[in-house]
Parts: C-alpha cells; sequence; structure tokens
C-alpha cells in the first residue's frame, strides 16, 4: 500500500494526508478507552459467537455509542467552522470516523471472543478489497482515491462481520457501573488523549512551520516504523489476553513471570529483526520505489531505534494498566513529562529553524523518557527496593571504578611513552 501511495503522491501531498487523518484518528485518541476495560476484565465476561448480556460489556458499549455521538456532532461543527479550507475531503473524513467507530464495537467482541485468526482474515479481506479499488483509481483521483481507501476498510469489515456474527447487546444505563468503568477508563484515556495530542501537534507544527512537503519527508520515516510496529502489536495482542487472563484472576505474579518474559524477549527479537532489516535493505528499497522520497534515506537509522523502544515500551504499558498493576495513573503522569520533555526539545532547545534531523530527535527523547520511567516504574514494582537501591549503588561503584580504571590506564600509557622517549635519548 505504500508503495502505491507514495509512487503517485507526492511528498506534499502526503504531508496533506498525515494532516487530515486527525479526524479519522479522532475515533482512536478522543474516546473514552472502555475498551481496554473490557479486555483486561475479560474473565468476568462470558460472550459467545450468539451474543452477550454482560452487564459490564453492555454499560460499556452504550456510553461509548453515546460518547462518539457527541464526538462526531463536536468534529463537524469544529471542521465546517475553523477548517473550511479542506471542506471537499470533510465528507470522506467524517464517513470515515463513524464507520471505524461502529467497527471498533465488532472489534472488541472478536477479542473478548479470543478470535483473532478470524479479526485477521477479516481485516485482511478488506484491506484486499480496498487495495484493489485503490489501484484502479489511484492515478487518476490520487490523494482523493487513498482518502476513500480509509473509507472503504472498515465499511467492507462491517459487512463481513454482520454476515459472520450476530451483534447483540442491550442499552444499560446503570450509574454504579458506569462511575466505576468511569473511575478506571479516565487515566486510560487520559493516555490515549496525550498520546493522541503528541501525534496532532507534531503533525500541525511541523506542517505549520516547515511545509507539508517537510512533513511529507518526516513522516514517510514515521510511516515505516508504524507498519513495522504493526506486525511487532499482533505478538503483544495474542500474549496479553492470556497474561490478563491470569492478572485479572489475582494469581501470583510469580506465575506470569515466565509468560511475561516470553513476550518481553519474543517482541524485542522480532522488532530487532524487522528494524534491522530496513536498515540494510531499505536504502535500496527507497531509491527503487520511494525515489521521490530520497531526502529520508539519511534518516533511516532512526528506524530500528525508534522501533524497538517503542515495541518494549507498548509492552510494558500494556502489562502496567492491567488489573493486577492498576497503574493507570502512573502512566498519566509519566506520559505527561515525556511530553514536557519533547516540547522542551522542540521548541526550546532545538526551535523553530530547528533541522529534519533535530525534529527526529525530539521525538525519540519522547519515546526515550517514556521508556525509561515506565522501566523503573515497572521494575519498582516486581523488585524490592533494597535490591534495586543495591542495584543503583553496584552501578555507581562499578562507574567509579572504571573511571580509576581509564586513568590508571591513561597512567601507563603516559609512563610507557616516557620510556620510549628516555630509550630514544639515550641511543
Amino acid at each position: 500500500m505504500l508503495i502505491f501511495t507514495t509512487k503517485y503522491i507526492s511528498p506534499s501531498e502526503l504531508g496533506l494526508f498525515k494532516t487530515l487523518q486527525i479526524v479519522p484518528s479522532f475515533s482512536k485518541y478522543l474516546c473514552f478507552d472502555f475498551f481496554s476495560l473490557t479486555l483486561r476484565e475479560s474473565a468476568k465476561i462470558n460472550i459467545t459467537n450468539n451474543g452477550c448480556n454482560s452487564s459490564i460489556r453492555n454499560s460499556t458499549y452504550t456510553y461509548y455509542a453515546l460518547w462518539n455521538i457527541f464526538i462526531v456532532i463536536a468534529v463537524t461543527f469544529l471542521f465546517l467552522t475553523f477548517f473550511n479550507i479542506y471542506k471537499l475531503y470533510f465528507p470522506f473524513l467524517i464517513s470515515t470516523l463513524i464507520f471505524i467507530i461502529i467497527f471498533n464495537l465488532f472489534k472488541n467482541d472478536l477479542k473478548l471472543l479470543q478470535r483473532f485468526g478470524t479479526l485477521s482474515i477479516i481485516e485482511t479481506l478488506s484491506y484486499t478489497g480496498s487495495f484493489v479499488i485503490f489501484i484502479f483509481t489511484v492515478k487518476e483521483y490520487k490523494l482523493y482515491s487513498r482518502l476513500s481507501f480509509d473509507l472503504i476498510i472498515p465499511t467492507l469489515s462491517i459487512i463481513v462481520f454482520i454476515i459472520l456474527f450476530k451483534f447483540r447487546f442491550k442499552l444499560n444505563f446503570k450509574r454504579d457501573e458506569i462511575s466505576r468503568q468511569m473511575k478506571i477508563s479516565f487515566p486510560l484515556y487520559m493516555s490515549t488523549l496525550l498520546h493522541g495530542f503528541f501525534l496532532w501537534f507534531e503533525r500541525l507544527y511541523i506542517g505549520s512551520f516547515y511545509g507539508l512537503e517537510q512533513l511529507g519527508f518526516f513522516m514517510f520515516v514515521i510511516i515505516i516504523i508504524d507498519l513495522l510496529s504493526i506486525i511487532v502489536s499482533s505478538f503483544i495482542q495474542v500474549y496479553n489476553m492470556h497474561i490478563y487472563k491470569k492478572l485479572n484472576s489475582f494469581s501470583s505474579f510469580k506465575n506470569c513471570i515466565i509468560d511475561i518474559s516470553d513476550l518481553f524477549f519474543t517482541v524485542s527479537f522480532v522488532s530487532v529483526l524487522l528494524g534491522f532489516s530496513f536498515f540494510i535493505f531499505g536504502p535500496y528499497l527507497i531509491e527503487t520505489f520511494f525515489l521521490q522520497y530520497k531526502l529520508s534515506l539519511e534518516f533511516i537509522f532512526y528506524v530500528p531505534i525508534i522501533l524497538w523502544f517503542s515495541s518494549i515500551l507498548n509492552v510494558i504499558s500494556s502489562i502496567l494498566i492491567s488489573e493486577y498493576f492498576n497503574k493507570q495513573n502512573t502512566i498519566v503522569y509519566i506520559k505527561i513529562f515525556s511530553l514536557l520533555c519533547y516540547l522542551l526539545f522542540l521548541l526550546v532547545i532545538f526551535g523553530k529553524n530547528s533541522s529534519l534531523n533535530e525534529l527526529y530527535l525530539s521525538r525519540l527523547v519522547y519515546t526515550l523518557v517514556l521508556f525509561m520511567l515506565s522501566f523503573i516504574t515497572f521494575i519498582s514494582f516486581c523488585v524490592s527496593k533494597k535490591i534495586i537501591l543495591f542495584g543503583i549503588k553496584s552501578f555507581i561503584n562499578l562507574t567509579v571504578m572504571a573511571s580509576k580504571l581509564l586513568d590508571d590506564l591513561k597512567l601507563f600509557n603516559m609512563l610507557i611513552e616516557s620510556l620510549n622517549l628516555l630509550s630514544e635519548d639515550l641511543k
């Protein structure tokens, strides 16, 4: 898909497309994270192919629907009021947003059923059908064809789901249940919203101060990272349901250590393999298929670095929001601090005249800070404070010893040089 998109769409058009994509992304980043709640409490929800009457699920879907109706109305008003210049694209954007919102309900049911293979088949069929239409229309309609592609995918997915499964839920307005869900979901929502704000700000900032063409070059590398991340996240999704069920049943954390270790190893191995494979073969692929994006070649070394850190970060974050860890509030604070560090580097240290390399560095800083603080939170929960303090002291001692050793080596080298000079004088 990326090959055909970038072959017929220029960097400036890609920059415009990624800016317009902010509207459909509201379905992901502006919605209360109710679905994460149903997944982490999946052990309490009995769902079959014939439907489900769980009060947890029904309450979740009821308020999800009400909230998204509000989002669609608000987005329509704001877009037509403040972004009237892009009104020709609005029918595609708002329709895509609505159909994604609907399909997310069906998609969550398949996850609760643990029918990941079926979900993958549905999405593959929808993607293939959309791709065929895109191939035959992209030469003539270009950006409109790409926007239509995003609209057709959820539409076809909904049709296939309706044919294969029965989707039923009853409206449930129980205050106690929604109050409980809001207490849990709000921190999850804030975490999702902060990440969405980061992505929206990045695109709007680069597009406004550097132009759509520079945004297109920048987003080309980010698209590659996102595409590789999709492959890695498939492993995380499968493992997560298994780990959530163990942690949600309050089993001993020790029983999950092997599963969590396997997940860390698998994700680390796959992300390293994908990242360095692209680092090696990427230049050839870009020069062959994406010649107009050749400017991005000098930045592909960011792909394996950001991919690895973001992949491990996704594992840690998914574990921290489980019912056993219950660290949603901590993740929100971590993301706020990481976002502030990103803004500090982008706006203050680098400034408006920064290069593309400094823009990537700012994103890397955001990812690194997020990773380090999340990893420390995870380790502090798993390991006693005494062991952590011992580890810190050991690290400091090793650092001091290493510095002393370097000094000794310098003195030794100086002594050898002095002896050599002395021997030359004697000769």
